[in-house]
């Protein structure tokens, strides 16, 4: 029960922006893929700044730990 748990359990996608295969290649598109992640960079450092100031730590939703799709 335990081994299958982990399984399941394990990550089988990439973080959220990061795309195993580009399908943009419009550069206005690319533009929007690329401030698209740029953003998640910037709200992921607010995050991690922000909780070193923190006693009790808020460790959820960070952009790259939220899948980039969902796999069943």
């Amino acid at each position: 029960t335990m081994v299958i748990t982990r399984i399941l359990s394990e990550r089988s996608t990439n973080a959220l922006g990061d795309f195993e295969v580009t399908y943009t290649y419009d550069p206005a598109a690319v533009k929007i893929v690329e401030e698209f992640r740029q953003n998640i960079k910037e709200i992921s450092l607010k995050m991690h700044q922000r909780n070193e100031k923190l006693v009790q730590k808020y460790e959820y939703l960070y952009p790259e730990e939220i899948p980039n799709s969902i796999s069943i």
